[in-house]
């Protein structure tokens, strides 16, 4: 189609969009425009607002990533590149990291020593 053809048609639509609107009585136009907004807020910005909110999580996540990832300092116990950010992670975290590991062992441990003592 060409372009002055295209805008014909948009001309047309318009005018007779206009025009529609005007014979629509005012309670009819209102419930159209009610129920094109409840569409919009339960389905279009739903889906919207989740993949803004993916997408900012997905970079959040990327960036801790990157902080933890990057190589560049040589350590000279392991022979190998170490990261400090994630040196210092794991060194604060230690505690809760040894804890979750031992937990699962230690529960069923300590529940067969209470199943032999005949509690």
């Amino acid at each position: 189609m060409t372009n002055s053809l295209s805008t014909l048609n948009e001309r047309i639509s318009e005018r007779v969009g206009q025009e529609l609107v005007d014979l629509l009585p005012k309670e009819e136009w209102q419930k159209l425009i009610d129920a094109e907004m409840h569409k919009f807020k339960t389905e279009k910005a739903v889906k919207i607002i989740r993949e803004m909110l993916q997408d900012a999580y997905r970079q959040q996540a990327l960036a801790s990533l990157d902080k933890f990832c990057t190589t560049s300092e040589w350590d000279q116990v392991s022979n190998t590149y170490t990261n400090e950010e994630l040196k210092k992670f794991i060194t604060a975290s230690s505690s809760e990291i040894f804890a979750g590991m031992l937990a699962p062992f230690m529960q069923q441990a300590l529940s067969d020593l209470r199943i032999r003592l005949g509690y």
